[in-house]
C-alpha cells in the first residue's frame, strides 16, 4: 500500500469520525446545556472536538487497526486454552456454602495437592462416593469445613 492510498483511505475514516463526532458531541451538549447555550453554542465545541478526533482518525488508522487486530488474535489464543475447572467434588458442595470458585493449592515442585473452595479443603486424591444426606441432595460426607492448613 502505498502512501497515497493510506491517506486517501486515512481521508475517508476521518471524514466519518469527524462527522459522528460532531453530531455525538452536539448531541451532548444540548441534552445538558439546554436549547440555548447546547443548542445554540454547542456546535463550537462539537466542531473542534470533530477536527481532532477526524483528524486522528485519518493519520492512525493503520496503527488501531493493526492494535485491533492482536487484541483479536490475543483473544481468540486465550479462549482457546483449557482452563482448570473445579474438581467434582466441589460441584457437590452446598450452593450456599460453596463461594463459586476454588484455588488450587501447590507443594513445593508445583504439583497440585488440594484445592481450597470457600473454607472447605477438598483433597486431591482418588474419587470418594458422594452419599445422598437427608435433604436429598448430594454431599461428599468427608468434607466438613476444615479450617486452611
Amino acid at each position: 500500500m502505498t502512501s497515497d492510498t493510506y491517506f486517501r483511505v486515512g481521508f475517508i475514516i476521518g471524514a466519518v469520525v469527524a462527522v459522528v463526532t460532531f453530531i455525538g458531541s452536539w448531541w451532548y451538549c444540548a441534552a445538558n446545556y439546554g436549547f440555548l447555550l447546547g443548542f445554540g453554542l454547542g456546535w463550537l465545541p462539537a466542531a473542534i472536538a470533530a477536527a481532532i478526533a477526524g483528524g486522528l482518525a485519518a493519520l492512525l488508522w493503520g496503527p488501531v487497526l493493526l492494535l485491533i487486530g492482536f487484541g483479536v488474535l490475543w483473544l481468540v489464543v486465550e479462549s482457546s486454552k483449557e482452563r482448570p475447572r473445579p474438581p467434582e467434588a466441589a460441584r457437590a458442595l452446598d450452593p450456599d456454602e460453596s463461594p463459586g470458585y476454588c484455588v488450587e493449592r501447590k507443594d513445593a515442585a508445583g504439583v497440585v495437592t488440594s484445592y481450597v473452595c470457600g473454607d472447605v479443603i477438598l483433597p486431591v486424591g482418588p474419587p470418594v462416593e458422594v452419599l445422598p444426606d437427608s435433604a436429598g441432595d448430594e454431599r461428599r460426607p468427608d468434607l466438613e469445613a476444615q479450617p486452611p492448613a
